[in-house]
């Protein structure tokens, strides 16, 4: 596979484009890459395309490369629209959790304040989330970026939510229960709560909007491992 590398404005075909420094350093410096490469752009809005590379260049005041598209397109949206509504867990596992959300195809992360929510990610979080999911597009090859959502309340998130969909439960010693049916296509939303799970008053709400609950094995998971059980599921063959 080409090298992978994020263009936030992608040009037609037969058009030059230039990375911005911190892709052309990683090219030029780590990846060593030298005119006539072939390459991958991504836009992170559901455009890529094949390209050359025709400059590759360093001193110590700057590193420059310049690629020519030689075929781009659209890839086509995929079947299940995907939001998740998550009760943010500490750092290092919210960035895991960013990563995954690429990963898995996740269309938008929405940050919710729960009653057991342990953190409230800062505005710094959010450009080294940017940072991860933009390496998350390029390893995965997924054209499309998340949206983020800033922090809001349980309350406010229920009462604006209007997608159908799921949520995470605590086990019980049945094990889990099965889910006949799984949405194929369209709008879908995944709620997963902070360890602790969500409140009795919460769990109450979420199944007067009319969402499913979802256990999966018969421990307690951690957030970050929810997340992945979960889109998993959704996404997985129909058995």
């Amino acid at each position: 596979m080409p090298d992978r590398f994020f263009v936030p404005t992608l040009p037609d075909s037969g058009e030059r484009v230039e990375l911005a420094p911190a892709e052309a350093a990683h090219a030029v410096r780590v990846l060593r890459i030298r005119p006539g490469t072939n390459v991958e752009l991504l836009d992170g809005v559901g455009a890529r395309a094949r390209a050359e590379v025709v400059e590759a260049s360093a001193n110590r005041r700057q590193v420059r490369t310049i690629c020519r598209v030689l075929e781009r397109e659209t890839a086509p949206a995929p079947a299940l629209n995907i939001r998740v509504y998550l009760a943010p867990p500490r750092s290092k596992a919210l960035l895991r959790i960013v990563r995954q959300t690429v990963e898995l195809g996740v269309s938008r992360l929405s940050l919710v304040q729960t009653r057991y929510t342990v953190d409230r990610p800062s505005p710094a979080f959010f450009v080294r989330a940017r940072a991860e999911a933009v390496a998350a597009l390029k390893q995965s090859g997924n054209p499309r970026l998340p949206k983020f959502d800033p922090v809001q309340t349980f309350g406010r998130a229920i009462a604006q939510a209007a997608e159908p969909g799921y949520f995470g439960t605590a086990p019980d010693q049945t094990g889990p229960a099965p889910v006949r049916h799984r949405a194929r296509t369209g709008p879908i939303a995944v709620w997963i709560g902070p360890e602790g799970g969500f409140a009795p008053e919460e769990h109450s709400q979420l199944l007067g909007r009319g969402l499913t609950p979802v256990t999966l094995g018969y421990w307690t998971l951690r957030v970050d491992t929810a997340v992945t059980a979960l889109l998993g599921w959704l996404l997985g063959p129909s058995i």
